[in-house]
């Protein structure tokens, strides 16, 4: 409303008052003015209900959010928990796995070694047969050679044929001889 009643319209009459017709007038419009106001006040506070209860709504779905946010949050930590428990398993049983390989590998090596002496000690010993029996065969052939030239210096008489080309003796010392090449 006006606070001059000119500024209304209102116009005087000549007894120094208003003319009835724009008092009301001027009423009916204020009367209006008034009741639009109410309704954009009722407006508002309806718009300002629906917000509350949307904001009130938002602060509720918010508030689940964070609660799901929050098992979230645990169910990462309980599986991190998980994964650390795994990896010191894994790695306890690793170190188990590559202990009891070391161990059999000592064991293998251990066993290696002494198959490899035991070898070694028949490889001297055949050896030492070898070189024996090599001398026996030296011996045995020299016995033969001293016997067959005594058979031969006793039975060579003027009346006999000549000697063969090879003798027996000379057969003798070249197989001696093939077999006791390979002697060290």
């Amino acid at each position: 409303m006006s606070s001059r009643p000119e500024s209304a319209g209102l116009r005087r009459t000549w007894l120094r008052g208003y003319r009835t017709s724009d008092v009301e007038l001027a009423l009916a419009r204020d009367s209006l003015e008034l009741e639009r106001l109410r309704l954009e006040v009722d407006a508002g506070h309806s718009r300002t209900r629906a917000m509350q209860t949307e904001i009130a709504h938002l602060h509720g779905r918010i508030d689940a959010y964070r609660g799901r946010e929050a098992e979230l949050d645990a169910s990462i930590a309980e599986l991190r928990q998980q994964r650390d428990l795994l990896q010191r398993e894994a790695q306890a049983k690793s170190e188990t796995i590559v202990a009891d390989a070391e161990r059999r590998a000592a064991t293998l090596r251990t066993e290696s070694l002494h198959e490899l002496t035991d070898l070694q000690d028949q490889v001297e010993q055949l050896l030492g047969l070898k070189s024996r029996l090599v001398r026996a065969f030296r011996s045995a052939g020299e016995q033969i050679e001293h016997v067959l030239e005594a058979i031969s210096t006793v039975s060579a008489e003027p009346d006999e044929a000549p000697e063969p080309e090879t003798r027996p003796v000379d057969d003798l010392r070249e197989r001696l001889s093939r077999w006791t090449r390979d002697e060290p």
